[in-house]
């Protein structure tokens, strides 16, 4: 059995810092020291989300992940699937099947779509 540590409520903590002010070089070694509790614990690997990559950069993460001998599981990209407006869903739909690549590139198969909150 493979098991992964869902990192997203973390991740949305950090991102209330950059809200505050807290300077990304902070927040950067937060998710580093996040990775490594992760990893002392011996939990083998973690979801990235598509929002990492955005923040961090593709080779900050994967660096990250290395130095912590962590697996990536999956890639989570976060968006409002469930929209209303077909058009609009449609276009979601692909931009998030756009980040296949980004997922390859960091070393895993998985991509996972998750709903976010939808709009009133």
């Amino acid at each position: 059995m493979k098991y992964s540590l869902m990192t997203i409520s973390m991740l949305f903590e950090m991102l209330g810092g950059l809200k505050k002010g807290i300077p990304i070089k902070k927040v950067k070694q937060k998710y580093r020291s996040m990775l490594r509790q992760t990893a002392e614990l011996g939990i083998p690997a973690v979801e990235v989300t598509t929002l990492e990559l955005k923040l961090f950069g593709m080779d900050f993460v994967k660096t990250a992940l290395k130095e912590n001998h962590l697996e990536p599981a999956c890639l989570i990209h976060l968006a409002q699937y469930a929209a209303v407006d077909f058009g609009m869903s449609r276009e979601i739909a692909s931009k998030a099947i756009g980040h296949v690549q980004d997922a390859i590139e960091l070393g895993t198969s998985n991509v996972m779509l998750a709903l976010m909150a939808q709009p009133e």
